[in-house]
C-alpha cells in the first residue's frame, strides 16, 4: 500500500477554516488531538504512526463539524467514542475505495 501523505496543514471546514498545527505533546499522555473552534486551530501530536496521526485529524476535524452545523454532542458516556467511530469510518472509506487523500498530489 502506498505510504499515506502528511495531514493537511490547513482545512476548509463546513463554516470556517481551521490552521492544522502538529505538536510534540500535550499534558495529557493519553491525547491525540485537539480543537479549539473558536480560535480555527487543530492540533495533532507529531510523531504518531501515519494511520493514527490521519484517524487524530479526523477526530478533531468531526469536532468542528459537530460545532458548526449544531449536531447533537457525538460522545457516548465514556467520551469521544461516537466521533471515534465517524473518523474510522471516514479514514476507512478514503483508503479501501482508493480515493485521494489531501496531499496525494493534488491541491
Amino acid at each position: 500500500m502506498k505510504k499515506l501523505p502528511e495531514i493537511p496543514k490547513h482545512v476548509r471546514g463546513v463554516l470556517f477554516d481551521y490552521k492544522v498545527v502538529q505538536v510534540e505533546r500535550f499534558d495529557d499522555p493519553d491525547m491525540y488531538g485537539d480543537i479549539d473552534c473558536d480560535k480555527g486551530i487543530i492540533r495533532v501530536l507529531k510523531n504518531l504512526e501515519p494511520a493514527i496521526k490521519w484517524q487524530a485529524f479526523l477526530h478533531e476535524f468531526l469536532h468542528a463539524c459537530e460545532q458548526e452545523v449544531g449536531l447533537k454532542d457525538l460522545k457516548d458516556k465514556k467520551g469521544d467514542s461516537d466521533v471515534d467511530r465517524l473518523a474510522l469510518a471516514m479514514f476507512s472509506l478514503w483508503r479501501r475505495n482508493n480515493w485521494v487523500l489531501p496531499g496525494d498530489g493534488y491541491e
